[in-house]
This record gives structure tokens, sequence and C-alpha cells, in this order.
């Protein structure tokens, strides 16, 4: 199971950038004119004015220090500072492009507001990370249930679920359309992991909405054709695991988006077209001798439960 932690850099961070903008804020109050004197600039007519952003400017500073003890905690001050500095930086820009603004305005300018980008990027990643890991755990449920009617629910290969499950543990992976971003995802890292889950002892099975045709052509990409599936167009048997289809946030909230992003586009899990339910829900059972020993349910389409975690149940056989 992954775990995120609060690195040393982002508390220091924080707190330097709180520092700065509080001596900054103070000192343009107590002395506008300095700056524009500083770069040989002319004096705006409405100082007042120039003395409210460095009110603003102390404000975040003690957002800033606040957030400096708990980073992951006070990530939407991080990112109201983030989303402060790109536009000034990208105005600037423009500006400068356009001859409105000075070119000796740079080093105010990457001094107060580019030079955070990159670290405060960093925070608010991480803090993504951290409540993405938080949710993934809280789906986990290792409590032991019984299940019935596993010999009526036949793979691919022509075997029963109750034959695989009586023999050893038995892992099914409740899988999303084969066009989607996490559903390659998943089938990347069952790749990835697949020796040290049959390490465990435990047996992989795929479980999915599509037919036979479509689900042997989309897993043979991943090498993983040999695996037993279970096709299940009608969720008869996502029904009786619990898996529902997702609502809004499940399917497209900020951290769906956000690792839709990284999966996709960074990782090359690029989507395509469904040609099954795109709502439904995916999820992960280990079952043995007729019991549910392990379950991951997804609390967002975008969780990634821990395949070779979820295979190790020795101490409960």
């Amino acid at each position: 199971m992954r775990l995120v932690v609060t690195r040393p850099w982002m508390q220091i961070t924080l707190l330097a950038a709180g520092i700065y903008n509080l001596i900054w804020g103070v000192v343009t109050i107590l002395n506008p004119q300095r700056i524009f004197e500083n770069l040989h600039l002319a004096l705006p007519n409405y100082m007042i004015m120039w003395q409210g952003i460095a009110l603003v400017e102390i404000l975040f500073g003690l957002g800033y220090l606040l957030a400096s003890k708990q980073p992951f905690k006070h990530w939407i001050i991080v990112l109201l500072g983030f989303i402060l500095k790109l536009t000034i930086g990208i105005s600037f820009i423009y500006l400068l492009m356009v001859n409105r603004l000075p070119a000796n305005l740079i080093t105010h300018i990457l001094a107060n507001d580019l030079v955070w980008l990159l670290p405060f990027a960093g925070i608010i990643y991480f803090s993504f990370e951290n409540a993405q890991s938080n949710r993934e755990l809280s789906a986990y449920n290792l409590h032991e249930r019984k299940l019935k009617s596993l010999e009526s629910i036949i793979t691919n290969q022509g075997l029963s679920l109750a034959c695989y499950s009586d023999h050893q543990p038995t892992m099914l992976v409740f899988l999303r359309h084969f066009g989607c971003t996490f559903c390659k995802e998943a089938l990347t890292e069952i790749k990835k992991n697949r020796a040290a889950i049959e390490l465990e002892g435990t047996k992989i099975i795929l479980v999915h909405l599509e037919t036979e045709e479509v689900a042997a052509k989309a897993t043979q990409k991943y090498n993983l054709a040999d695996l037993p599936r279970i096709s299940d167009p009608t969720k008869k048997l996502y029904k009786a695991f619990g898996l529902q289809k997702g609502n809004m946030l499940q399917l497209f909230g900020f951290n769906v988006i956000i690792r839709g992003f990284i999966a996709g586009l960074i990782n090359g899990n690029l989507p395509a077209k469904p040609k099954a339910d795109p709502y439904q829900m995916p999820g992960v059972f280990v079952i043995y001798k007729g019991a549910v020993m392990h379950t991951f349910k997804h609390t967002t389409a975008a969780d990634r439960p821990d395949y070779i975690e979820l295979a190790k149940i020795e101490s409960k056989i």
C-alpha cells in the first residue's frame, strides 16, 4: 500500500515564502516608492493601490506560514498562491512582449513569483498523491465473508471459480471498459506485478464487460491473454460483489482528472472510445475456499490497488 509523507523541503519552502512575503509586504506598505526608485521607474499615480497589493502579499505570507506546519492539510492555500503567481508571471511575459512593461522588472517578478512556481507545484502534486493514497487505503476491506454459487461461474478456459478458489487463493480483478485509461493502467500494473502475485500463490482472473473476442485482443497487448477471464456484459457478477455505477465525482472528480492526465498522457495509457458501460466501477477481490479474503472497492475510477499486498493472505489460510 502506498503512503505519502510530508517532505522537509515542503515546510522549508512555505516557511521561506511566508517570511519573504511578509517582509516584502511590510516594507512596501511603509515605503511604497522604494521598488520604483530602485528600478528607475516612474511612480504610479495611485500609490495606495500598490500598498493594497502589498497587503494581499502579507495575507498570503501569513497563509504560507500556516500551511508550512501541515502542507497536505492546507494545500488549498498553496494552490491559490500558485495560481496567483502563475497568473502574474504569464501577464508579465505578455506585457513584456507587447512592450507595455520594462524588462528590468524581471528580477522583481522572478523573486516574487516565478521562483516559487516549481516548489509550489511539487507541494500540490504530493498533496494530491497523499489524498489519493488515503482514499485508496479506505477502500480496503479485509473482513472475510462467504460466497455462494461459485460453481456456476465459468471462465473462458471452461473451469468454474470454485475449481480455482478451492485449489488456491484467486484474485478477481474487475475491470472497466478496455478503452479506459485506468483499465489500461491496471493491466499494465498486473503485467508488471504478475510474477510477484503468483509467487504469493494467488491466481489472477480478469472480469470484464465485453465479449471474449475483444478481451482476448485487449489482453494480448499486455501479454496477459493466457490469464482466465470472465465475460460479464450483463454485470451480474459485478453486482454480486457490490460494484455499482460511479457518480460524477467518482468518474470525473478533480483527482480523477489529474490522475487521468498522469496515467494517460504521461504514462502512455491513452483512452479510447468505450465499447461497454463507461460508468461501471472496478474492484479487486481475493477469494479462497468459498470466502472473500481481501477486498478493494474503488472509491474513484482513478484508485490504484496494491495487487501484491492483496495477494498476501497466507496468514488466513
